[in-house]
């Protein structure tokens, strides 16, 4: 027996008590007026690199071939899935795009850059998926005009442009989802990585808004897709009323627990679908080629929703559908686990532990969403609804959802149904299938109370998601139609000429300016012991200059492209490598950290060649390291074809790397046999007259990063900072652990030491800290490092996959 509505508003439980653990998405923003209006003085250009956009043609092109070839029952040998090297080339002109774009953003210091290349990006997809099945479609209708007289042939094609037309919808859907799935690996993986190194964010366009099942229709009327991720609401753009019908329902059912703009619109506000039709035919520019959907979106949501939500992109709890299974679950169901990891970026933290609702109250909840569906003529409609998809799947897909959903209801016959079947081809055994519809419909009628609550909870749940993902579907929409996506020369060469086009292209393709330096970062090896090597090497009949050559710098030579590294000068003893930035390619602009990732693969080199000469009973190198960045473009001189760097940064590194002898045999060398350490003499007269900093450095098989250089690297890598203590280490250091890209795309964690600098009184007395100046070092230590990962993991600030992924410094 049904309680009345009265029972159901004195189990309501206080609004804050059932408000409180159920969190609302941040909503999205996206700045558009931080970018200057384009030629048109409406929308914002946009150039795509020719590169990619070959590419993205030929992939897809080809994926449409193949879906009507395999799907269609053409069966022609010719046709081939696109080849793994087609779909190579588009995933990496599209990360190097993404690439680009992140080093935009990274210069300006925001956001909105790498914002707009995805959305540009995804609306030339989009767009270039409807494009490319509609010359399909008429390179057929072409081929058969000119087969008009050809008798067989003329009419093999009439057939297969009748298929086409009947399945294009079908072949959008498919090639679309291939498509972004592609794209998605990208995304999810390598770029995820980088962003989330560099920008301190994996996703700054949350992921639910740019792989939304809803973008990927041709339109939210085509059921037999649209049934694989939602209730297939609403059917046909004459009836927009059933999405708003349900919609007001729910959203009245909660109306106590949600904000005031959530509440439907008022009948006189709603305008006919007729009406509508024109009102948004002529309101929304859908330029470029149309986008596929977002006509139909706006519709929906007009009559439904109001515009402050909609099209402002509000967000309440209800736009997260697990809240509904928290709030609709009864005794012994566990409410549907929420989805808050960063790889969903716009949920927030896990709420606080739900509170025991009133049982009474969240039982009465479906029950009620019963009484009104059946006060509006709805409640069998829910229930089809809710069995459509399942049935829909059963029959293979064949039979059509609006079809199913009518003979659930009961306003087709059995007779009637079958006389359809039988038209339907690829239906093989038309009893069978009506046995099917007719067991489901059965079903329906039988189902007791407990389990027809449980269909109109589980429809309200799975409304919800079809409700939110409507929202964010429309607020993509929205933005990619203020993306102007120029092609003509005549248009680029008119916004660039004022300066209002934004460029995404290969590094092959930008105009490039040799002498555009910026900044550049040098790195000094300092190499000890060679001499006795030598010496030793000589007794022994062997040739040093190969020895040093196949051990040392040839396996240095091989590191410096991959860190994007140049050498300035190599003499026996001594290395100088120069990074450069370049004011056209700011995604590069990461010379300090890949110095410091090639300062440790150049240790990784010495440690590997002591192994050896602890192998052959020859003394041991040692290597001092130093890192220092300026913001400027060195001087060059030329000696024939020989380049000299001329740069202060050199002289720096050099001091970096050395290794005061007086500090060796202190406590400092007894308690850091490896490492760095920075000591200030009590007594300035023990100082080498060229030391510049006052200072005297212990550098052992260590790296010192210059003062200085730290706040570059700060802005190159979104740096976690932690409190530590190690036994070697000044109680009073401070740990940076962040990830970088080196130039072929591989991440790699590096961990930098702050500490001060201390304070020298002599060799016999101790070593005290002083106040204020400090010094920076990046650790290679694996223990240290293991432990501070462990730390990052248990503090919540990475994920122990992320730690697992990618070599350690």
């Amino acid at each position: 027996m049904l309680f009345g509505f009265d029972f159901f508003l004195k189990q309501k439980p206080d609004t804050g008590k059932l408000v409180a653990p159920l969190a609302a998405p941040p909503p999205f923003r996206f700045k558009l007026d931080r970018f200057s209006k384009g030629i048109d003085n409406v929308h914002i250009d946009v150039m795509l690199s020719p590169k990619f956009a070959e590419a993205a043609v030929r992939l897809v092109r080809q994926s449409i071939q193949y879906d009507a070839n395999a799907n269609l029952g053409w069966k022609s040998k010719w046709i081939a899935p696109p080849t793994p090297k087609t779909v190579d080339t588009f995933l990496r002109h599209y990360a190097e795009l993404m690439d680009a774009a992140l080093g935009v953003a990274r210069k300006a210091n925001q956001r909105e850059p790498i914002q707009l290349a995805q959305f540009a990006l995804f609306k030339f997809l989009l767009v270039l998926v409807g494009a490319e099945l509609r010359n399909f479609r008429d390179g057929l209708h072409q081929e058969r005009g000119y087969q008009e007289c050809g008798g067989g042939k003329a009419m093999r094609i009439y057939d297969q442009l009748a298929a086409l037309s009947r399945e294009m919808p079908q072949i959008h859907h498919r090639v679309a989802q291939s498509l972004f799935g592609q794209v998605l690996k990208v995304e999810a993986g390598v770029l995820a990585k980088r962003r989330k190194s560099l920008l301190g964010r994996s996703w700054p366009v949350p992921r639910e808004i740019l792989f939304n099942p809803i973008l990927l229709l041709p339109s939210p009327w085509q059921d037999e897709q649209l049934v694989k991720h939602y209730p297939p609401v609403g059917g046909r753009r004459d009836n927009l009323g059933e999405f708003a019908e349900i919609n007001q329902v729910i959203t009245g059912l909660f109306a106590d627990y949600l904000p005031e703009w959530t509440q439907p619109p008022l009948p006189t506000d709603a305008l006919p679908e007729a009406a509508a039709s024109a009102r948004f035919g002529s309101r929304l520019r859908l330029d470029q080629g149309n986008l596929p959907g977002f006509l139909d979106v706006d519709l929906l949501l007009d009559r439904a929703l109001r515009e402050e939500e909609y099209a402002q992109g509000r967000t309440s709890w209800l736009d997260d559908p697990g809240n509904f299974k928290r709030l609709l679950s009864i005794e012994g169901e566990e409410p549907e686990a929420l989805d808050r990891s960063e790889e969903s970026s716009l949920l927030l933290d896990p709420p606080s532990p739900q509170p025991q609702y009133h049982m009474a109250f969240r039982l009465q909840l479906a029950r009620e969403a019963q009484l009104r569906f059946r006060s509006i003529g709805l409640l069998e409609r829910v229930y089809a609804l809710h069995e459509a998809p399942a049935v829909f799947e059963q029959l293979g897909g064949q039979v059509p959802v609006r079809m199913i959903i009518e003979y659930l209801e009961g306003d087709i016959t059995r007779v009637a149904m079958g006389k359809r079947l039988a038209h339907i081809k690829g239906i093989a055994d038309v009893d069978a299938a009506i046995k099917r519809l007719e067991h489901s419909k059965t079903g329906l009628r039988r189902r007791g109370q407990p389990e027809r609550e449980k269909c109109v909870a589980d429809f309200m749940v799975r409304f919800a998601r079809l409700r939110r993902d409507l929202k964010l579907a429309h607020r993509a929409f929205w933005i990619m139609d203020q993306i102007n996506l120029l092609e003509q020369p005549s248009h680029i060469e008119l916004s660039r000429s004022n300066r209002s086009l934004h460029e995404f292209v290969l590094p092959e393709e930008r105009i490039k300016d040799p002498n555009d330096i910026c900044g550049h970062t040098i790195l000094k090896a300092d190499l000890r012991g060679s001499s006795r090597i030598t010496k030793e090497l000589r007794k022994r009949n062997l040739n040093p200059a190969t020895h040093f050559t196949l051990n040392f710098f040839t396996p240095i030579n091989d590191l410096l492209e991959k860190f994007g590294a140049k050498k300035v000068f190599v003499e026996g003893d001594a290395v100088i490598l120069s990074l450069y930035e370049y004011e056209s390619a700011p995604q590069d602009w990461l010379s300090v950290c890949r110095a410091a990732g090639l300062a440790r693969k150049i240790l990784d080199v010495v440690d590997l060649q002591n192994a050896q000469n602890r192998k052959h009973d020859l003394p041991p190198l040692e290597l001092g390291l130093g890192i220092c960045y300026l913001d400027e473009a060195p001087a060059f001189l030329y000696d024939g074809d020989h380049e000299i760097v001329i740069s202060a940064a050199i002289n720096r590194a050099d001091r970096l790397s050395s290794c005061a002898a007086s500090l060796r045999q202190t406590r400092i060398g007894a308690r850091l046999p490896r490492g760095v350490e920075v000591a200030e003499p009590v007594n300035q007269g023990i100082m080498q007259k060229d030391s510049g900093d006052n200072l005297l450095r212990y550098n052992v098989n260590g790296i010192e990063l210059d003062a200085a250089a730290f706040p570059k690297l700060r802005k190159e890598l979104a740096l976690q900072r932690i409190e530590a203590r190690f036994p070697q280490y000044s109680p009073n250091s401070l740990f940076y652990v962040g990830r970088y890209p080196d130039k072929i795309g591989a991440m790699h964690w590096l961990v930098i030491r702050e500490a001060p600098v201390r304070l020298w009184i002599g060799n016999d007395a101790d070593v005290e800290e002083t106040g204020g100046r400090l010094f920076y070092e990046v650790v290679t230590d694996p223990e240290v490092v293991k432990e501070l990962m462990v730390r990052l993991v248990a503090a919540g600030l990475v994920s122990q996959r992320e730690t697992a992924a990618g070599p350690h410094p």
